[in-house]
Parts: C-alpha cells; structure tokens; sequence
C-alpha cells in the first residue's frame, strides 16, 4: 500500500484512495472495507503479497491439474498442498475471485451440489499460451 496510516475508500470515480490524504492505492483490491472494525485492518495488513500470490498461484495450478473444481474442492485441494495454514476458506474464495477479476480463471456454467446439497460453481482455469 502507499499510504500505511489510514483506511482505503472507493471515490466518486470508482477508485481506491486514501481516505485521509487522497493518494491513490497501487495495490491489490484491499482486504478491509472503511466501515470494518481495527482488528479487520490488523489482520489486513498482516497478509503479505507474497502469502496471497502463493495461494492465488496454488488455486490457479490446481484448476490446471485437475480442471474444474468448487470452491470446497480448491480449499481441499489447498490442503493436499500444505497451502491452507496460508488462507482460511474465506480467503481462498478471496484469492480464486481475485484470479476471476484477473481473467485467469473462469465459472464453467456448471453446477455441482456441495457438502450442505447447494449447488457450487466450478471454476476453471484459463490456460496461458
């Protein structure tokens, strides 16, 4: 992030700022919203770049290897990898939304019922030439 002392706020124009002096964020989406609580930001500014690039890379080989998954099957499938202690559920649906809005990773227009018998996306991988 450029601007470490304050919280991050879409303006009228749909960009991230800072809330207090303006500049503009450079990073990644952030992670906590104005409105959430300190600890929220804390636990923001505690994940690396590197932690979720690991994960985001770990998803997006994963869909690669096996084709398309839910988003349980990737969080399993982050298990078998040793990369869940690095993301919770949460995150790893995070991570698989970020390689989404990146292009990198697709929903299928298939369905499949998951462990509590809703119907789950499968998401797929783009492959890169």
């Amino acid at each position: 992030m450029t601007c470490t002392l304050h919280k991050w706020v879409k303006n009228d124009q749909g960009a991230w700022v800072c809330d207090e002096c303006g500049k503009p964020y450079l990073g990644p989406e952030p992670v906590a919203r104005k409105t959430d609580p300190d600890t929220s930001w804390d636990a923001a500014a505690s994940v690396s770049d590197v932690k979720m690039t690991r994960v985001r890379q770990g998803i997006y080989d994963l869909l690669v290897d096996f084709g398309p998954m839910t988003d349980e099957e990737i969080w399993r499938g982050l298990a078998h990898r040793q990369l869940e202690a690095e993301t919770s559920p949460s995150g790893a649906r995070t991570r698989r939304s970020e390689l989404v809005a990146a292009n990198r990773v697709y929903d299928t227009g298939n369905r499949k019922k998951g462990k509590t018998n809703r119907k789950m996306i499968l998401w797929a991988a783009r492959k890169e030439h």
